[in-house]
């Protein structure tokens, strides 16, 4: 396929930037990024670590090529779009927590507990407003991360609950899904800026990362 002639006929330098939100980017985009450096060893991969919304304003204004969002009407007027992935975000709770027997949890319960959560400009923050405003109730944030590795380990001390995308929860043999009421499903996609130039290093990531999403899909 074009994408594989392309590595064989060496792509010597470049570099490639990717926007990449964490729990996208920890979870998800590891094995992609080794299997993109095998066939392109030159090239250099440079991820800047944010929200999507925060990823999406980066593209449009030129800071960065390409980057992953969460698909939405208005990301199609000015990107193209691959949607890639489509995830349960989640509240998080401990297998001792007082809500660990409950299946799903509804905005105004949420509202009450004590919450660990990622800086503004994550989507998780847009669903605390939610709560905040459907409860009337201000949100009580105990503490700020973006660590992934860190919330979690202050989950486990009792300093409060979370949200995650399940996948990031879905090795933890001690930390339960709860679905909100309705279930929140984010579809994320790789987007770069519509009819605009972009560097030969991070073509051959949009086509090698599409390519593969696409023949994962049909295997």
């Amino acid at each position: 396929s074009s994408i594989f002639s392309l590595a064989r006929s060496g792509l010597e330098k470049g570099t490639v930037t990717l926007g990449l939100p964490s729990m996208a980017g920890s979870f998800y985009f590891p094995n992609i990024i080794v299997a993109f450096k095998q066939a392109f060893p030159h090239l250099i991969l440079t991820v800047v670590e944010a929200g999507t919304k925060e990823i999406k304003k980066m593209i449009e204004e030129d800071e960065i090529d390409l980057g992953v969002i969460i698909e939405d009407t208005q990301a199609a007027d000015k990107l193209d779009i691959f949607p890639f992935l489509n995830e349960e975000m989640v509240v998080c709770v401990t297998t001792s927590h007082p809500l660990a027997h409950l299946s799903s949890i509804s905005y105004e319960a949420l509202a009450h507990e004590p919450l660990i959560l990622f800086k503004e400009g994550y989507y998780q923050r847009d669903i605390i407003d939610i709560a905040a405003k459907r409860s009337g109730i201000t949100p009580n944030i105990t503490f700020e991360t973006n660590q992934i590795s860190l919330t979690k380990s202050l989950m486990r001390q009792g300093l409060g609950i979370t949200l995650f995308l399940k996948m990031v929860i879905s090795e933890e043999r001690d930390i339960l899904p709860l679905s909100l009421e309705p279930p929140v499903f984010l579809q994320l996609a790789l987007a770069r800026k519509k009819k605009s130039y972009i560097s030969k290093a991070n073509q051959a990531f949009w086509d090698f990362f599409t390519e593969r999403a696409i023949r994962t899909k049909d295997s």
